[in-house]
């Protein structure tokens, strides 16, 4: 019995993305790993570190939440002004890693098609390995993002060990 190739519906073809628009830029993730769209509550836990994007911790719902700030990850300026009260995209890369949430000033969701997605730029950017590619839209350039990446490249500036991963 000969197999037919199974085709997928339309609505499976497209991605969803949560995207952050923060000054100028607009950073996306697959809608898969949104957890929570909050706002940044007043008592965040201010901490001292060299690592200037992480610009504090939040509690919700039971875990304690780096925010970060990813025009300073990619090293092309900051967030300005007061983070209390701005959007926050809580997203999680995988069950067995916590969640990080993503200061924004704005937050969308986009739908894109797979072939809509460009390679990133070869030079001039900071952690390249962590931009799967580049998706533009009529509301601009989206920086498609692996948050995996992301979360792994944090713990080694961070210098979480693996060891204290697994206490966790």
């Amino acid at each position: 019995m000969e197999e037919k190739a199974r085709v997928l519906p339309s609505y499976q073809k497209e991605i969803k993305i949560i995207c952050a628009a923060i000054g100028e830029e607009i950073y996306g993730v697959n809608l898969e790993h949104l957890e929570e769209i909050t706002k940044i509550p007043d008592s965040i836990l201010d901490i001292h570190t060299n690592v200037k994007y992480l610009k504090g911790l939040i509690y919700v719902r039971g875990e304690v939440i780096p925010i970060f700030d990813l025009l300073s990850f990619f090293d092309i300026g900051e967030i300005k002004g007061d983070l209390k009260g701005k959007l926050g995209i809580i997203i999680r890369a995988s069950k067995e890693i916590g969640p990080i949430c993503i200061v924004a000033d704005n937050v969308f969701i986009e739908i894109v098609s797979p072939n809509s997605i460009s390679e990133p730029p070869k030079v001039g950017i900071k952690f390249r390995e962590t931009i799967i590619g580049r998706i533009i839209t009529p509301r601009g350039s989206i920086t498609y993002l692996n948050p995996q990446k992301i979360i792994e490249r944090h713990q080694e500036i961070a210098g979480i060990k693996e060891e204290e991963r697994e206490l966790e």
